[in-house]
C-alpha cells in the first residue's frame, strides 16, 4: 500500500512548476519552491488543528483553499478566490516521480498494489493518468 502524496506522486516539484508563472505573472520575486513550501507546511498544520481540537473533519480541498490564500496573503501576493482554487485544483494533475511507472509495473507482478488516500477529498485520491497499477484504493 502506497500513500499517494510524497511517495508516489511529486507533489513538490508539481506544484513548484504550476506556481512559478503564477507567482512571476503576480510579480512576486520569492523562489517558488519556497512558496510551496509554505503552502504545503501550512496545509499540514491546518489539517493537525482539526485532529487537536477533535473538531469534525475538515475537506482537504477547503484546507488546501485556507492554506494557499493565507500565504498568498503572508507573501503580499494579491489574488482573486479563483486564482486559489486553480492552484489548489492543479494538485490533481500531478505526475508521479519519473521512476515511479517502472517500479510499480515491477511491484504488480509480484503484488497487488493500492494506493491510500483521503476518503473525504474530493481530490486527494486522483491517480495520475500515468499510473495504471493500482488495483485498489483504500
Amino acid at each position: 500500500m502506497f500513500d499517494q502524496y510524497g511517495t508516489v506522486v511529486d507533489i513538490q516539484s508539481g506544484l513548484t512548476e504550476v506556481a512559478a508563472p503564477f507567482l512571476k505573472a503576480k510579480g512576486w520575486p520569492g523562489n517558488p519552491s519556497s512558496f510551496v513550501t509554505w503552502w504545503r507546511r501550512t496545509h499540514f498544520e491546518n489539517s493537525m488543528i482539526d485532529a487537536l481540537l477533535q473538531k469534525e473533519h475538515t475537506p482537504y480541498r477547503e484546507i488546501g483553499h485556507r492554506s494557499v490564500a493565507f500565504v498568498l496573503e503572508r507573501a503580499g501576493i494579491a489574488h482573486t478566490t479563483e486564482e486559489v482554487r486553480y492552484l489548489v485544483a492543479q494538485i490533481e494533475k500531478l505526475r508521479p516521480f519519473p521512476e515511479v511507472p517502472a517500479a510499480l509495473a515491477r511491484l504488480q507482478t509480484w503484488y497487488k498494489l493500492v494506493v491510500l488516500y483521503q476518503r473525504r477529498s474530493r481530490h486527494a485520491g486522483n491517480v495520475p493518468n500515468s499510473i495504471t497499477a493500482f488495483r485498489s484504493i483504500v
